[in-house]
């Protein structure tokens, strides 16, 4: 996440200089996007495709209980976690105005990796202590979570799901410094989490990780998967053995229409009364009793009160092969690797038939950022991130790696939550924009500003208990931070300019 904010922050720092340019940033950032665009950059995950990438159930749902807008690892988790619970099967629907797992899920560097250490102050001045506590023992939890699904479901191997060892390079000394204080204050709030985390200076950085131009690094666990095998193949399961799921690829929603409560009409099922929502997609119109917003940097288009709460912003990534000549890395596939910056980070994992994943480079783009932020055209890359990351490890490995090759690089849409947490739960009508409703709700789970693999299938487990409650009249814990969901309040409260000024004290 720092990967994006720290140098938004000090770019728009600058930009209040400059009147006109600030108001237009701002005007942009509380821009709604529109609807994905139809031909977004090849990412090296999605090749082959999935068999799912176009599929669409034979039947059109005409009444469901629950509709879910998305089809990402967000969407996967709550119908994952709404059929799976022994008891009723509702009727769920699944939307995507593209292909199946064709948004951030299918074009994120698949880096289960929680920097606690770089989060856990700031959080705690913003939201307490408590609070803080909560949200980083929550994403901390998705590196077992995670590897655990790979392990029930048997997808351990065509999902490359593994746990490595991860090394966060420091290259500057200012960040050097500022990073062992962060840690050493973090661990001892966290007294049971020192040994998992070691500091690496002098001769050590090049024995042990082949550093030449590093400060220091900081070491510790982490996970590397291929989160677009894990999800599409989840789907498969899910709709081989629920037979009230359906799935809609290329369908994109168009409208919806909040509908009241006839209180002398048939209930659409015997869980709820008749539908409150009406949703219009290229195909047919359909009525759902509950919607769930799973689209991430795309939720404002429908949900206008999130506009300037929960903006898009592009990330580049690129695939790579070291030349011949070069050297590996040290610990291949089974390490992962952050270089960071005074101003953000870069992250790399590498894939068991030795693909180099590498994303970031967000400050080096045109206006140090600043044009990605509110840009959701996942249609062209940004060439300027694109070859500073083409450059970056020949540069932090002089003498190891001669050179690489990029195969292919993508863009990608984040969900960036301008108060930094996700936004979870049923979604207040105003912020809805005033549609009406009756017993069902509308719902979100989104906003992870570039860190869906610790946030995202957690927040989903824990929507899909909401909805069973509502549902089923259950009682379950959600398991979700409560500064995660969403309230009036916190909309209210949440403004660009806070999350500004957050980041420059």
């Amino acid at each position: 996440m720092g990967n994006i904010i720290s140098p938004l922050s000090v770019s728009l720092k600058h930009l209040r200089t400059t009147k006109s340019s600030y108001a237009s940033i701002l005007d942009r950032l509380n821009t709604a996007p529109g609807k994905p665009v139809a031909a977004p950059t090849a990412s090296a995950w999605q090749s082959p495709p999935a068999p799912l990438a176009n599929f669409c159930s034979e039947e059109f749902p005409t009444e469901v209980d629950v509709l879910i807008i998305g089809s990402g690892i967000t969407a996967c988790s709550i119908a994952y976690h709404l059929l799976r619970q022994d008891g009723p099967k509702p009727r769920v629907a699944i939307f995507e105005a593209r292909e199946l797992c064709s948004g951030a899920t299918g074009r994120n560097g698949g880096h289960i990796k929680e920097s606690p250490y770089n989060e856990w102050a700031r959080l705690v001045a913003r939201f307490g202590r408590i609070a803080a506590d909560e949200v980083v023992r929550f994403r901390m939890a998705h590196l077992k979570n995670l590897l655990e699904l790979a392990d029930k479901e048997g997808l351990r191997e065509v999902s490359e799901a593994r746990e490595v060892e991860t090394v966060d390079v420091y290259c500057e000394p200012e960040a050097w410094t500022k990073a062992q204080q962060r840690l050493r204050e973090w661990l001892d709030a966290f007294p049971d989490e020192k040994g998992r985390w070691r500091t690496w200076e002098g001769a050590d950085l090049k024995t042990k990780f082949n550093l030449t131009t590093a400060c220091g690094c900081i070491t510790s666990t982490a996970g590397s998967l291929s989160p677009y095998a894990l999800i599409t193949h989840l789907y498969q399961r899910l709709l081989t053995t629920y037979p009230t799921l359906s799935l809609h690829t290329n369908t994109p929603v168009e409208t919806l229409q909040g509908t009241p409560v006839d209180p002398w009409r048939r209930p659409i099922s015997p869980l709820q009364p008749y539908s409150v929502f009406t949703f219009t997609g290229s195909s047919a119109t359909i009525k759902a009793t509950h919607v769930v917003h799973a689209t991430n940097g795309h939720v404002t288009r429908l949900v206008p009160g999130l506009k300037g709460k929960l903006i898009a912003a592009r990330a580049q990534m690129t695939s790579q092969r070291l030349m011949p000549e070069g050297v590996g890395l040290p610990g291949g596939a089974d390490r992962s690797w952050s270089f960071c910056w005074n101003k953000g980070f870069d992250y790399l994992t590498i894939r068991p038939d030795g693909a180099y994943m590498l994303g970031g480079g967000f400050a080096r783009g045109p206006s140090e950022g600043l044009e990605a932020m509110g840009n959701a055209k996942d249609d062209e890359n940004t060439i300027y991130e694109a070859a500073y990351l083409g450059g970056l490890l020949p540069a932090v490995f002089q003498g190891t790696v001669k050179g690489t090759v990029i195969e292919s690089a993508w863009t990608g849409t984040i969900g960036f939550s301008v108060d930094s947490l996700p936004w979870v739960g049923a979604i207040p009508e105003k912020v809805a924009g005033g549609r009406r409703r009756g017993m069902g709700m509308e719902w979100i789970c989104a906003g992870y500003s570039g860190e869906g693999m610790v946030n995202a299938w957690g927040c989903g487990r824990g929507l899909a208990v909401m909805l069973r409650n509502e549902l089923y009249k259950e009682n379950a814990s959600t398991g979700v931070p409560q500064a995660m969901l969403i309230t009036e309040k916190r909309v209210k409260k949440a403004t660009v300019e806070m999350m500004v000024e957050d980041y420059l004290d």
